[in-house]
């Protein structure tokens, strides 16, 4: 199974590299949108460290969706085949590639 997992958004280089206006209005949010970057991979860690694990493979019974290093609900767009259908359209077409399956 996978279990898939939401990181949140570190700050790191990307977040030094904005322009100063971009950086005041994520100041104003960073507590919910930003994580420290020691805090980044949590989750991704707590996953890993599990499947090293046998009986603590948490992605062995199907995978399921990871926030704060716990089971949680995916969010509702993610159900949403017609937004995945556009987002696999644009990312072939940024790509510039075509993926066809048989």
């Amino acid at each position: 199974g996978v279990a898939a997992v939401e990181a949140g958004v570190p700050m790191d280089t990307l977040y030094a590299s904005m322009d100063e206006r971009l950086k005041a209005v994520l100041t104003r949010v960073k507590t919910t949108l930003l994580k420290p970057v020691e805090l980044g991979a949590n989750t991704q860690v707590f996953l890993a460290a599990a499947a090293d694990n046998d009986r603590r493979d948490l992605a062995a019974n199907g995978g399921g969706y990871y926030e704060k290093m716990q089971l949680a609900k995916p969010k509702a767009f993610t159900d949403d085949q017609r937004l995945a259908a556009r987002l696999w359209d644009l990312s072939e077409q940024l790509a510039d590639v075509k993926i066809t399956f048989m």
